[in-house]
């Protein structure tokens, strides 16, 4: 999770985006983290049977999973 806010954060500061952009990535970047707080670095998702999320695709990608 905090990889994946480090990468909201990159994205929310490009250039290319549009104030409300960065304030929207912004902001999924602090809850990714506040989550990751609440949940402990020993944290472990469950393996889904079915099609993992976009931001579950995501996370697992980053971490080379």
């Amino acid at each position: 999770m905090i990889h994946l806010a480090d990468v909201f954060e990159g994205w929310a500061f490009d250039s290319r985006m549009t104030p409300e952009w960065t304030a929207k990535l912004a902001g999924w970047a602090g809850s990714m983290r506040t989550l990751a707080e609440e949940v402990g670095p020993d944290w472990d998702p469950p393996k889904l049977e079915r099609r993992l999320s976009l931001i579950g695709f995501m996370g697992r990608n980053l971490l080379d999973e």
